[in-house]
């Protein structure tokens, strides 16, 4: 993964809430270079790598026992009458679940990970919950992450004006 950005939209929205490159980590966090400062936290396993000249250096999630942890918070705090997630993924392996971020706070949850389906390509998976545990979305794609070597682009967006 070389790069993630979450965008909110809407009233009073901030626009750009999250932009993580991967260049910066230190320790367990990773640097947020949006305005507001939501920096990631690696947990589980991972590795930092520099996956080509081109991409310059990403994280590698291990064995679905690693994600990144947002500040639910701070995360929470955005006006969301819609979200945008832009990221680049390599797939290694489909059969497990392999979990991009989460973030769990007083205002909701979020959740998105890579979900095996049995076939070569496995579906993406997206969940955000309000305060109360009502479910906004929760949404499965259809079959469409290919495993091995080859880099993905995910652009996943949500409308609710």
């Amino acid at each position: 993964m070389q790069l993630f950005t979450l965008l909110f939209f809407g009233k009073n929205s901030g626009g750009l809430a999250v932009h993580l490159t991967f260049d910066e980590i230190q320790g367990l966090t990773i640097t947020d270079s949006s305005t507001l400062g939501i920096h990631g936290k690696l947990v589980g396993q991972f590795a930092q790598n520099e996956f080509s000249p081109m991409c310059q250096k990403g994280i590698q999630l291990g064995e679905g026992l690693g994600h990144i942890e947002l500040d639910g918070n701070k995360l929470n705090s955005e006006k969301k009458d819609a979200m945008s997630i832009s990221l680049w993924i390599r797939v290694v392996n489909n059969d497990r679940v392999n979990t991009i971020y989460g973030s769990l706070g007083a205002k909701g949850v979020h959740h998105l990970s890579i979900k095996s389906t049995g076939s070569p390509n496995a579906v993406v998976h997206w969940l955000y919950k309000s305060p109360g545990g009502k479910v906004i979305f929760d949404v499965s794609t259809e079959p469409a992450v290919p495993a091995g070597q080859r880099n993905t682009n995910l652009e996943i967006c949500f409308c609710n004006l």
